[in-house]
């Protein structure tokens, strides 16, 4: 395929492009037809789950009708936003003259993402691949589908999509990149978007924007330093007196002023922290928590990235206002924390302890699963797992969180299900002493405060009342929470992993799930394929569970092949836990019987698979001659087909006829085998 015609040298970048742009495609289109994407194609989380979300809201990629608002609202709009526009004005007008000769245009979006602006020269008329955009078009995810404007604003960060990347048809001749500008409280106001073709393809727009975004985000806030009438000596004078490490960031998160530990201590491999946004300097860290609230956090356990390593410390970092309330720095001190040698097993009570080499699969379906979710894991986001009971959701939920930035941190699992409604918000969020009767009288903290630092799981989400989808909500909001009974908020820091073994966005429709949570812990989905649809997966859990569960029993045991032939074929509407309870289940009867063994008759001591097994019209058995004639005498096929016989002859009042055709086998075959059983006629 080709997007965009070069007529000059093959080049390396072109057909690298080309290559690119077509393993993209052959991804749409399968996603499009079979709502899966092959693993081997590099398709980043944030895409697919976009594409997902469209895809459930029976979005049509090929539909071109663009939303835009009524006049009088964008009239609303533009005069909401003058201020901001006559600030940006200037240098996106001078940026676009900049590039006019390069095909690109630059768009202003406000933070509902409609566009208000456009700046650079009109698309010439002989350019057909590409449509002139309409003052006043929404680019909403619901309404123009996975762009990279709502992409930037979802996810805060800069996004840049190409082509295929896109859910919609009319724009995979484009590629587009955002970055979201935000205020000095961490809110968004603007989305920045550059559009040009695939080709030429400018590598370094991504870059210009990003150095857009600050720049415009320094002269909506300014330099603290400027207006907040701090002097830079008399600050540094009194913090050198500190002698813990101590850090003062303004409202963005730029460091003002480090004292000399600070500098020793925090800040290997850079020759001054000053100047430097605190986010560069550690990656994660509780500034920018403190920032957003803005609300103290007092002796916190957290953990930087210092050089090379992580580094422990209890972080005190308070915020400052002026006289008009407004957030003008915070003011951090961090305290190393030792290390307790002595720490018992409760330390390791909220511990991950699967990783990604722990699930066995080589089907495409799970090998695309697995490196979605490692993707996932590098991410800060939230993580919507989806899949049917038993096919590990949690096992995914594990990994993810020990490759992720928060593997120092507890793991804390709970399944909503399990906790009657009444109980469920204590659970999560603590409760002060005396709240209800029969609570401790010293109180007790929730899930979230012991997830501080680290991944909360919420599994079986969809079971979450109304009532709690609402608190829950508020709570990731604010990234606060309150105990039952109190007046407190406390500041978390947590990743939330949920997950659902029903349709999410079914139950949104329905009215049953709140559309605004389902959006807010599903900026990244992941779907776990059953196990009935991992072609050749079922062999490779059946030699895992049974190595392993001979390790555990300390017995060489065996499969029967006719009994591996069954667990093939059955459709395991359990998944992977209903066939490893059918197996340990197995190795304990052979424990039993003394014999090392599994056979069919072993195998269908489990209900639903003898049921599944007497449906099949007994075909694995008794439809093929040739094979019973070939069969040893003692096989271990013998109890259950004689009893099957038994059974059927009884049904059909030893009606030979109805007998053979209800086994799927000849008349001279039933009488042979009555024969050889010895089974008595009436």
């Amino acid at each position: 395929m080709t997007i965009y015609n070069w007529n000059g040298d093959v080049l390396t970048e072109w057909k690298l492009l080309q290559e690119n742009m077509s393993a993209k495609e052959q991804a749409w289109k399968t996603f499009m037809s079979t709502g899966r994407v092959a693993s081997s194609i590099d398709i980043s989380p944030e895409v697919l789950s976009s594409w997902q979300r469209c895809k459930d809201r029976g979005m049509d990629p090929y539909d071109e009708h663009v939303v835009t608002v009524p006049l009088h609202i964008l009239s609303e709009k533009l005069k909401k936003n003058n201020w901001i526009i006559e600030l940006v004005r200037p240098i996106l007008q001078e940026t676009a003259d900049n590039i006019r000769d390069s095909g690109y245009r630059i768009d202003l979006y406000d933070q509902e993402l409609c566009l208000l602006m456009r700046f650079g020269k009109k698309i010439a008329g002989q350019d057909s691949e590409r449509r002139e955009l309409i003052i006043g078009e929404s680019h909403t995810e619901a309404d123009a589908g996975t762009t990279s404007t709502n992409l930037a604003a979802l996810l805060q960060r800069p996004v840049q999509l190409m082509a295929y990347e896109h859910y919609k048809t009319m724009c995979h001749g484009l590629t587009c990149a955002s970055v979201p500008i935000m205020d000095s409280s961490g809110n968004l106001l603007l989305v920045l978007t550059v559009e040009g073709n695939c080709w030429p393809m400018h590598k370094h727009t991504l870059g210009m924007l990003v150095t857009l975004k600050y720049y415009i985000e320094y002269l909506i806030s300014k330099d603290i330093r400027s207006y907040s009438g701090i002097n830079e000596k008399t600050i540094t004078s009194v913090i050198e007196m500190i002698e813990d490490p101590a850090i003062i960031v303004d409202n963005t998160g730029k460091i003002l002023f480090s004292n000399s530990p600070a500098q020793n201590t925090l800040g290997e491999g850079w020759n001054s922290l000053i100047g430097f946004n605190c986010e560069t300097i550690w990656g994660k860290n509780p500034f920018r928590e403190v920032l957003n609230s803005p609300h103290s956090i007092a002796n916190r356990k957290v953990v930087l990235n210092i050089g090379s390593t992580q580094e422990t410390f209890f972080a005190t970092i308070k915020p400052v206002v002026n006289d008009n309330e407004k957030l003008v720095m915070a003011i951090g001190i961090f305290k190393k924390a030792l290390i307790n040698k002595c720490a018992g097993a409760g330390s390791q009570k909220f511990k991950a302890t699967y990783v990604f080499d722990n699930i066995i699969g080589e089907s495409p379906e799970i090998q695309q699963t697995i490196k979605l979710a490692r993707e996932t894991a590098k991410l800060d986001n939230n993580i919507l797992i989806l899949g049917e009971s038993g096919t590990g959701k949690e096992l995914f939920a594990q990994s993810i969180h020990n490759e992720s930035n928060y593997s120092s941190g507890p793991f804390v699992a709970i399944n909503c299900s399990a906790i009657p409604h009444s109980l469920l918000e204590s659970e999560l969020f603590g409760y002060v002493g005396g709240s209800f009767t029969g609570s401790k009288r010293e109180g007790q903290i929730g899930k979230f405060e012991a997830a501080n630092g680290g991944t909360l799981f919420l599994d079986e989400i969809n079971s979450m009342s109304m009532e709690m989808q609402s608190k829950l909500l508020r709570t990731l909001q604010s990234k606060t929470i309150v105990r039952v009974g109190g007046t407190e908020e406390i500041s978390i820091d947590i990743r939330i992993i949920a997950a659902s073994n029903q349709d999410l966005w079914q139950l949104v429709k329905e009215g049953h799930f709140r559309d605004d949570l389902y959006y807010r812990i599903n900026v990244i989905s992941i779907s776990i394929p059953p196990l009935r649809e991992r072609i050749g997966d079922v062999d490779r859990l059946i030699d895992n569970f049974i190595d392993s569960f001979s390790k555990q029993f300390k017995r060489d045991i065996k499969l029967n092949e006719d009994a591996r032939r069954l667990l093939q074929s059955y459709s395991w509407p359990g998944n992977v836990r209903e066939l490893e309870n059918v197996l340990e289940r197995c190795l304990v009867l052979s424990r039993v019987n003394d014999n090392n063994i599994i056979s069919i008759s072993d195998i269908c001591t489990y209900n639903g698979i003898f049921e599944f097994y007497q449906k099949q019209d007994n075909q694995l058995i008794l439809a093929d001659p040739a094979q019973e004639e070939a069969s040893d005498e003692g096989s271990v096929l013998t109890d259950y087909e004689k009893l099957l016989i038994i059974d059927a002859l009884k049904k059909y009042n030893h009606n030979i006829q109805a007998t053979a055709q209800h086994l799927g086998i000849a008349r001279n075959t039933l009488y042979r085998k009555i024969k050889k059983y010895g089974i008595k006629q009436e």
